[in-house]
């Protein structure tokens, strides 16, 4: 396991060690996040309550069963060591875990800008990005990608630790292309969902050529009425990524 936290007369404490092997993790001076379980376990931390609840949740049939897989299939790793890892990576505090699966009562609808403006540079570098990007940048240049870009690689991390949580379809809209992306966990191993959902966001963001406007009040009018009155309503949590105003600025802000 990773030592990069260490305990310094009796307190946690960034391991100096580590950072030099780990060059590119940057750490600080405050106070270290813990990020698996197997971190509280290591270092004598008493596991609160509530996430203890949501860890045993995790490692239950339930949460297991909920993902469909196949008799027979190899599933290589559980649910649990798949967070803790991306967690890891990410650096994100072990007390998000339990935000992270109650997810799994949700179908999942991102809203996606493709209005011109999506072309205009944002402040994330190359370099910055995850290897999902690495076909169509150069991951070694200081430039910054564009918003677009920065868009596609958000979502690429998101499906990593989504990959892990067995909610409800996935949907990916986008303001005024009518492509539309659905990700489903049935019947599909973490490794199969999350090698079937990077092709399928490279795709869309390859053909979808951003332009136009921003209509995301009509856009979001759609698609929340459309949740709302289906056959068999189901609990959708929205996630909309746009970079400015919308078309009908203060009036549109508004009403959405």
């Amino acid at each position: 396991m990773r030592k990069y936290i260490t305990t310094v007369d009796g307190r946690l404490a960034y391991n100096p060690e580590w950072q030099q092997l780990n060059s590119t993790t940057a750490m600080t001076s405050g106070l270290p996040v813990i990020h698996t379980p197997e971190e509280l376990m290591a270092l004598g931390v008493p596991v609160p309550k509530p996430l203890s609840g949501v860890i045993e949740e995790i490692q239950g049939a339930e949460y297991t069963n909920a993902f469909n897989f196949r008799s027979g299939q190899d599933v290589d790793q559980s649910a649990l060591e798949g967070l803790s890892t991306v967690f890891e990576r990410n650096a994100i505090p072990i007390g998000l875990l339990g935000h992270v699966a109650a997810l799994r009562h949700y179908n999942l609808c991102f809203l996606i800008d493709d209005s011109g403006s999506m072309t205009y540079q944002s402040d994330l570098p190359a370099y910055s990005t995850s290897g999902y990007m690495a076909a169509r940048l150069n991951r070694n240049s200081a430039a910054c990608v564009t918003r677009w870009q920065d868009a596609e690689d958000r979502l690429h991390q998101m499906i990593d630790l989504l990959a892990y949580v067995p909610t409800g379809p996935i949907t990916l809209r986008f303001l005024n292309s009518t492509k539309v992306v659905m990700l489903e966990h049935r019947g599909k191993t973490f490794e199969e969902f999350k090698q079937e959902a990077h092709k399928a966001i490279s795709d869309a963001f390859t053909r979808v050529r951003p332009s136009n406007g921003t209509p995301l009040f009509e856009k979001m009018y759609e698609v929340v009425n459309g949740a709302a009155s289906a056959r068999t309503p189901v609990q959708t949590a929205f996630y909309i990524m746009t970079d400015g105003q919308p078309n009908g600025g203060a009036v549109d802000i508004a009403r959405i």
